[in-house]
C-alpha cells in the first residue's frame, strides 16, 4: 500500500498550514482512499486564522484521498464514465462525501460531472507530463480538503531533466463561487482572500524554513504572461511557484535551479490531451 507521508509533512511545514499524514485502504488495484488526519500545533494555529479572516472554509477531521495510476482513470471517474468500473467509483466518491462538511468537494465532482470544469494536466512543449511512481509517492492524488481547506489534485511527475522528480497540484476555485477570486489576477491576490494569514512577502520570515516570498513575472508555453507567487524554503528541492489561471491555483514543487524562466516558457496547465 502506497503512502503519502515525508511530502505530506514537509508540506505541511512549509505551508504551516493543513499537515495531514495519510495512509491509504485500498478498495481496488488502481484506487484507494484514507481517512488518517493528524496536525501539529503551529497548523492549528494558522488553520483558526484562515477560517477566522478569510472565507470561513471549514476542513473535514477526516480527509478522504483517491488515488490514480494515471490520467485516464481520473479523467473516467470524474466524468461518471461507465468504463472499467468508474461509474462505481465516482458513485463511492459522491457517496463517502455526503456529510455536509465534505460539500465543497461533492461540488466540485458535480461541476466535473456536468462539464463546468474540465481536467487538466500538467504539460511541457504541449504534451502531459509524465506521471512517475515509486516507493513514496501515487501517481494522482486527489484530495478533499488540503492547502487552504479546499479540494487538491497531487501529479506525481517524472524527471524534467536529471534525477529530480517534480509536483503539481491543481485546485479548481470555480466551485467556489466568489466574486472576487473569479476577478483575481495573480495568485496572491487569491491566497490573500481565501487565507490572507498564509505566508507572502510581507509575512514569510514569521513562518519557520521560509527563506524567501516573492512574486515574479513569468511566461507560460501559451506566451500568456502571469505573476507568479515564488516561495522558497531552506530545503534545497522545496521552492514552490504557484500560479493562479483560468481559475485554478497551480502549485509546482521543484528545486530552484529547475524553476528557472526556460522551465516556464515550456510549462502548462491544460486540458487533457
Amino acid at each position: 500500500m502506497k503512502k503519502l507521508t515525508s511530502f505530506l509533512l514537509a508540506l505541511a511545514v512549509t505551508f504551516s498550514l493543513t499537515a495531514c499524514n495519510r495512509q491509504g485502504n485500498s478498495n481496488n488495484s488502481n484506487i484507494e482512499s484514507g481517512s488518517a488526519v493528524t496536525s501539529d500545533n503551529q497548523t492549528s494555529s494558522d488553520n483558526k486564522s484562515t477560517e477566522d479572516k478569510g472565507l470561513g472554509l471549514c476542513a473535514p477531521n477526516n480527509v478522504i484521498n483517491y488515488h490514480f495510476d494515471s490520467y485516464d482513470q481520473l479523467l473516467s471517474a470524474l466524468t461518471d464514465r461507465n468504463s472499467d468500473g468508474y461509474k462505481d467509483i465516482y458513485t463511492q466518491m459522491k457517496q463517502n462525501t455526503s456529510e455536509e462538511k465534505f460539500e465543497l468537494f461533492r461540488k466540485t465532482l458535480q461541476y466535473f460531472e456536468t462539464g463546468k470544469i474540465k481536467l487538466c494536466v500538467p504539460q511541457l512543449n504541449g504534451e502531459n507530463m509524465k506521471i512517475q511512481s515509486d516507493s513514496t509517492y501515487v501517481q494522482i492524488t486527489f484530495m478533499t480538503s488540503e492547502l487552504y481547506r479546499i479540494p487538491w489534485i497531487w501529479y506525481h511527475c517524472g524527471a524534467v531533466s536529471g534525477d529530480e522528480q517534480m509536483i503539481v497540484k491543481l485546485s479548481y476555485l470555480l466551485p467556489l463561487e466568489n466574486e472576487s477570486i473569479d476577478n483575481a489576477k495573480s495568485y496572491l491576490e487569491v491566497q490573500n482572500i481565501i487565507s490572507p494569514s498564509s505566508p507572502n512577502p510581507d509575512s514569510y520570515s514569521n513562518f519557520k524554513n521560509y527563506t524567501s516570498v516573492y512574486e515574479k513575472e513569468i511566461t507560460l508555453a501559451d506566451n500568456s504572461k502571469t505573476v507568479a507567487l515564488i516561495s522558497e524554503t531552506d530545503n534545497a528541492g522545496e521552492t514552490y511557484a504557484n500560479i493562479y489561471k483560468d481559475g485554478m491555483l497551480i502549485s509546482i514543487r521543484a528545486s530552484k535551479e529547475k524553476l528557472n524562466d526556460d522551465f516556464f516558457r515550456s510549462f502548462d496547465v491544460a486540458e487533457m490531451n
